[in-house]
């Protein structure tokens, strides 16, 4: 675990120095004028680490998976700024609790992880479909932060099993995004629901670009409309960070609709019956999807909509990324043919005006 080499310093005295090497931590290095003094040291702090690699294992040893997760849950996940979905996430880790969690922290090891895996994979769900590799890596990321929170903040771990499993190649994600004739039949579609609420939450969600939680959790506090001003700010995102998006077209006459019928008592925009909660608007959009003829189409479609919509205008890749609350371009590669094709027409144009 410990060399020990002789080297020269520039004015050419002798120095000993020494190199501590152990899974799971940063190497360690110390420099002494004798070689006594070196080996002493690397003894002592050999010992040292050794005595603490003793004190994880018994920790290791003494705490089980379950009791893990349920400190997790229960004294870590509230104070955190990492708890986005933490419904969801909690779900997942219940999971890992009935597969294994009586197998003790030293036993969870990654192939068993793996196996897990593999069951999870082989599972259908109540509906009869299978799990797609993205939900197996989802469920491996809410194992794998407990497990990090295990090494790094309670001690009970010395390193993250977890980051020896492999996690599955994910799909591009889907880019179903509505056609002129599409739009069209949706938005006329909505605007005859019985359900008052849908076409104006329809409309924010093509001309802003909103998730449905960021749409339908809005409120009137977050939305302004000074002349020349009008914007919506959007707080509780996915990446946690504040959005704000201007309101143009159709958002714009969607949200100066739904502050003429304003509830009284309710700060949401699209409130609930009696305005306690965000309203639900699940049944109604399948109705309207139904009613158009829209097919394979969900609520989220319309922020690829939104991002589609861009890219065909001629925004690049940066500003559809910024349009849409993404941190880096990964997630809008998607949309790069679309921007694409609409470069080679304006090249075309160009090429026909000016050298043909």
């Amino acid at each position: 675990m410990a060399t020990i080499y002789q080297r020269k310093t520039k004015s050419g005295e002798t120095r000993w120095s020494v190199m501590i090497r152990l899974q799971g931590r940063p190497v360690e290095h110390k420099t002494f004028s004798t070689k006594y003094l070196a080996t002493k040291w690397a003894k002592k702090r050999e010992s040292e680490l050794e005595e603490g690699r003793h004190l994880l294992r018994r920790e290791s040893e003494r705490h089980t998976l379950a009791e893990l997760v349920e400190t997790y849950l229960t004294a870590i996940a509230p104070h955190s700024r990492r708890t986005k979905n933490l419904a969801k996430k909690t779900a997942k880790l219940r999971w890992w609790v009935d597969q294994v969690g009586e197998y003790r922290l030293c036993d969870v090891t990654p192939a068993l992880i793996a196996d897990c895996k593999r069951r999870l994979l082989a599972t259908p769900l109540r509906s009869g479909r299978m799990r797609k590799p993205a939900t197996a890596n989802r469920y491996l990321a809410a194992l794998s932060r407990v497990l990090t929170v295990a090494v790094k903040e309670l001690g009970w771990l010395e390193s993250n099993p977890a980051f020896r499993v492999e996690r599955l190649p994910e799909s591009k994600g889907r880019t179903r995004f509505l056609s002129d004739e599409e739009r069209d039949r949706l938005l006329a579609a909505c605007r005859a629901d019985s359900n008052a609420l849908l076409y104006p939450a329809v409309a924010m969600a093509l001309g802003t670009g909103g998730r449905k939680g960021e749409i339908l959790g809005l409120r009137w506090s977050d939305v302004t409309l000074k002349p020349g001003h009008e914007l919506v700010t959007f707080r509780d995102t996915k990446n946690t960070e504040t959005r704000s998006v201007a309101l143009e077209g159709i958002a714009l006459d969607a949200i100066r609709l739904q502050r003429t019928r304003r509830m009284l008592g309710s700060d949401f925009v699209f409130p609930s019956r009696d305005g306690s909660k965000p309203a639900y608007l699940r049944e109604a959009f399948e109705r309207a999807c139904a009613a158009a003829e829209v097919h394979d189409f969900r609520f989220h479609d319309l922020r690829h909509t939104f991002a589609s919509y861009l890219a065909m205008s001629g925004a690049t890749l940066a500003e559809i990324a910024e349009a849409m609350g993404h941190k880096t371009l990964a997630m809008v590669k998607r949309y790069a043919h679309l921007s694409q094709q609409h470069t080679r027409g304006v090249v075309a144009r160009m090429h026909r005006q000016f050298l043909a």
